[in-house]
């Protein structure tokens, strides 16, 4: 294949760091140029977190109006005492509207409880814009303190 993009044979040049030799140019005939058309994504995932304590709420993010938020993986540790009747610990977003819980851990009654749960998304978990992923806490009695994160990116376009 004869190359005839003048931008790209210079390109490709650089990339191999060939300098006009004879013969040298023939290794760009068996290249194959290759376009990238993946949606543009921050290449760095960024961390939320979050750290409340007993039977309260809090956000982890709010999702921006303008951008696509993917959620990549999520994280919940709870320590809590013995005198907890009920206790729900959870990480929620809304997606196509609804609420949804992405993951959990459920108390164990009237016993002391440490305990961490994680997940790693194979398919980015998208959420609806301008909604926020909210850490919750929701218990009748106890002492509880809870540790959310998540790692997203957003779409940039």
């Amino acid at each position: 294949m004869k190359h005839y993009n003048n931008d790209l044979t210079t390109e490709q040049q650089k990339a191999f760091n060939l300098k006009g030799e004879s013969g040298a140019y023939d290794v760009l005939d068996i290249i194959t140029p290759i376009v990238d058309i993946t949606p543009k994504k921050l290449k760095n995932a960024l961390v939320g977190n979050l750290i409340i304590t007993n039977g309260s709420s809090g956000n982890i993010l709010t999702a921006n109006p303008n951008a696509d938020i993917y959620i990549h993986s999520a994280a919940i540790s709870v320590i809590k005492d013995v005198t907890s009747t009920s206790v729900d610990t959870s990480i929620q977003i809304t997606q196509n509207g609804a609420i949804v819980r992405i993951l959990a851990i459920e108390g164990i009654t009237l016993t002391s409880q440490n305990q961490s749960v994680s997940c790693v998304f194979p398919h980015p978990i998208k959420i609806d814009r301008n909604t926020a992923i909210a850490g919750l806490n929701s218990t009748n009695v106890a002492n509880i303190k809870s540790f959310y994160g998540i790692t997203y990116t957003i779409d940039e376009q």
